[in-house]
């Protein structure tokens, strides 16, 4: 898990941030489509957990699933991405 995660281009130049609230953190993330991003996000505090959408190029957060009570974020996750 990570504070906050970058979207780096072909040049390795920041596109976009991902930045959870304050006491939360990234637990996964992976592509959605061509321009958003799915984030995993776990509130180290209540364990409840939100699946964020994030646009690559605005970095402009929605939540898409959760708030829903789940595992520790240290033990496990709710959200899993497949490859």
């Amino acid at each position: 898990m990570v504070g906050s995660a970058q979207v780096l281009d072909l040049d390795l130049r920041t596109v976009a941030t991902v930045t959870p609230p304050d006491g939360s953190a990234v637990s996964r993330i992976d592509w959605a489509d061509a321009t958003h991003l799915l984030a995993a996000v776990a509130d180290l505090a209540t364990n409840d957990w939100t699946l964020d959408r994030v646009d690559a190029e605005t970095g402009e957060q929605e939540a898409v699933a959760g708030r829903t009570g789940g595992v520790n974020p240290e033990m496990g996750a709710e959200y899993v991405f497949s490859e």
